[in-house]
């Protein structure tokens, strides 16, 4: 799989050179119950102010800056791949007035498919280890949405755990999906000492 340190041919990023820095890019690239992963940063402070005034403060202005810089890469890494958003609990969106990962991902102009729905209004941040490994109780896959053939990029905001990914994965493995990868903004590791290092 190609790394973003070919990103060089990258152009028209709309975040000055200091705010990415702040951002720390790093990219990794690892394997989750046999599902390629990249993510594109390691969560910290920043990235965590960001997600806060983007998710919390409802600042829909913020959706393209946490891909912004890598956008040119990614469409081409993931060229013909749909996109199936990690499923948010419809009346939190509804809250909001938007999905906060469908509206980051849209800077990467790829078609979007949602076969997988959250029935229950449950934070995967609230959960201990064990408890977050259960969200595949609380999914739903819409049979009238089809991904048989198709190669899909799973994409979310963060991974802590990757239990969310894995479930949503597996879903779509079982429904027919040729191919499958998983892209998220930031990855986070997991601390049950310390939560806060998960976003709000």
């Amino acid at each position: 799989m190609p790394s973003l340190r070919w990103s060089g041919f990258l152009h028209s990023v709309p975040v000055c050179g200091r705010c990415y820095n702040e951002m720390v890019p790093k990219e990794q690239l690892f394997k989750l119950d046999g599902f390629q992963v990249r993510c594109l940063y390691e969560y910290n402070e920043k990235i965590r102010s960001l997600l806060y005034q983007f998710k919390g403060c409802n600042d829909i202005e913020l959706a393209s800056v946490f891909l912004a810089n890598q956008a040119s890469f990614l469409k081409i890494a993931y060229k013909g791949y749909t996109l199936v958003p990690a499923p948010s609990y419809q009346e939190k969106d509804d809250a909001r007035g938007f999905n906060h990962v469908v509206e980051m991902f849209k800077i990467l102009d790829m078609p979007f498919l949602f076969p997988i729905v959250k029935r229950d209004d449950v934070k995967q941040a609230d959960g201990n280890y064990e408890e977050r490994q259960k969200i595949g109780q609380h999914l739903h896959f819409l049979l009238d949405v089809s991904v048989t053939g198709k190669k899909i990029l799973f994409v979310d905001d963060l991974i802590t755990t990757g239990a969310t990914a894995k479930a949503c994965c597996h879903l779509l493995k079982e429904h027919g999906a040729k191919k499958i990868q998983i892209l998220a903004m930031g990855h986070t590791r997991y601390d049950e000492k310390d939560l806060n290092k998960t976003p709000p």
